[in-house]
């Protein structure tokens, strides 16, 4: 029986209260994945309304050529030695495991709301709370709780410990903010983060909401995403970020989409990476490939890549893994004065040195490369022909739906061609180079553990260990 005073029982509750808290951090702050994550009930697998909403698949935009963000503009260039180094114990030696996602890009202000401390790394006190950045004229002001003061860009909104939050226009984000300044009057805002963090808020966006009985194909996603994101860190590690936050590189959609399968895949592949030789292989991946993967020189204008090659991904019944997907097969429809309007204007927005006044007249495979993929589309219209080859295909016929999105895959038949409409019979989504993400899902489905599902796709390719140098310590590359 309590037999003290009041004050001495109201302390006692705060402390137990306090101690109750600070024991489950993760699971009082974590925020659940939004609603729209959710399975539908005719169990689509969210990869495709996912990749659907998204408008492109996993690296079309990156790789085409034909869209902002491309190599040129990143600056590519392969990743020298220094970068990580392949020892003799078959391990991969970075400098830092800590990597910077561009999450907006040229914005004026931007408001942050910091669970936990944060510092600035000009020095000064530590704060909290509602935190807004604003550039005008070239000078850049933050205003806090602790008052208004002027900043030198770029800075850095360190957070004081590994498990703070921070929420940015209704986005939560783990780990620390880079502001950089672009322009006078333009700021871009990174997150950097450990990268096993960063997976965990791209699995749920690039592969959908997957079951314990897929979560293989879970865990091959991380391993292929984790490998993209460290080929990237080597090839930009001296630029302002190493990725972005959309389709150009990975979806990123931070804390707020986190899920305890995709969560439980990461951990099981914590650091691991494909290497082919003594290189970080480039592991594009796409949400349909219609039974059959692309070789990523007949898709783009790349360099071949032995492990980017076509194959054949059915099951010993022939029938192709990613066959349950609402993409495997489709049909697209258009007006024709609307589908000769859509080419149009893509090409003129591709070849901006090039006519193309007159309508469109016809369209006519010409031939296709061994996986059904067509290599050539003859456009032929009063007055123009152009010959559009491999992905390119697909950024020239957009569908004639809100945002004209791109086609959804470049392996189709003009099904019927009347004067009034078009209309095209196809299969797949995405370039189809790499993992077949609902492909993957069908495999493990099927017994298959990740390691199988990632030789399938990537074949020749070894797992092997991301682990950080120690200071003063240099590697030489096994070869």
């Amino acid at each position: 029986m309590w037999t003290g005073n009041r004050t001495h029982f109201v302390l006692l509750l705060c402390a137990v209260t306090v101690l109750l808290y600070s024991c489950t951090p993760g699971d009082f702050i974590r925020p659940n994945p939004p609603p729209s994550l959710d399975r539908p009930p005719e169990k689509q697998n969210d990869a495709e309304s996912i990749a659907d909403s998204t408008v492109l698949d996993f690296g079309t935009v990156f790789d085409s050529g034909y869209e902002a963000d491309d190599d040129e503009e990143y600056g590519y260039r392969p990743p020298p030695g220094e970068s990580g180094t392949i020892t003799h114990d078959g391990k991969y030696k970075v400098s830092d495991k800590k990597v910077r996602v561009a999450i907006l890009r040229s914005i004026g202000n931007a408001t942050v709301y910091s669970v936990g401390t944060v510092y600035l790394n000009t020095g000064s006190k530590p704060f909290r709370g509602r935190i807004a950045v604003e550039r005008t004229a070239g000078k850049t002001s933050i205003t806090s709780t602790t008052g208004r003061f002027e900043v030198a860009l770029p800075c850095t909104l360190k957070s004081e410990n590994d498990y703070n939050f921070m929420d940015i226009e209704n986005t939560t984000y783990r780990g620390s903010l880079i502001i950089i300044p672009e322009g006078d009057n333009r700021i871009t805002l990174v997150n950097m983060l450990d990268v096993e963090e960063y997976l965990r808020g791209v699995l749920p966006l690039e592969l959908g909401k997957c079951s314990m009985e897929e979560v293989e194909a879970l865990k091959a996603q991380a391993v292929a995403a984790r490998t993209y994101t460290y080929r990237r860190m080597a090839e930009r590690r001296s630029e302002s970020f190493d990725l972005v936050n959309t389709v150009a590189d990975q979806v990123y959609g931070g804390a707020s989409v986190e899920y305890r399968e995709s969560d439980a895949a990461v951990k099981a592949t914590a650091d691991k990476i494909l290497m082919y030789g003594d290189s970080i292989i480039y592991a594009y991946y796409h949400s349909t490939c219609g039974g059959t993967t692309a070789t990523i020189d007949e898709v783009w204008n790349k360099p071949h890549q032995p492990y980017l090659v076509s194959i054949s991904d059915k099951d010993k019944n022939d029938i192709a893994y990613c066959s349950g997907s609402t993409y495997f097969t489709w049909n697209e429809e258009w007006q024709w004065k609307s589908f000769s309007t859509i080419i149009q204007q893509n090409l003129r927005k591709m070849y901006p040195d090039k006519r193309f006044d007159g309508p469109v007249t016809n369209v006519s495979v010409k031939d296709r490369f061994s996986c059904g993929r067509i290599r050539t589309l003859v456009i032929t219209a009063k007055g123009w022909i152009h010959e559009a080859r491999g992905d390119e295909i697909r950024f020239i016929l957009r569908r004639a739906v809100r945002g004209n999105p791109i086609l959804r895959s470049a392996s189709f038949s003009v099904d019927d061609h009347g004067k009034a409409i078009i209309r095209l019979k196809g299969r797949g989504y995405g370039h189809g180079v790499g993992l077949c993400q609902t492909g993957a899902i069908g495999r493990a489905r099927q017994g298959q553990q990740y390691h199988e599902i990632l030789g399938a796709y990537y074949p020749g390719t070894t797992l092997i260990t991301v682990v950080k140098k120690e200071e003063g310590i240099h590697d030489e590359i096994f070869r």
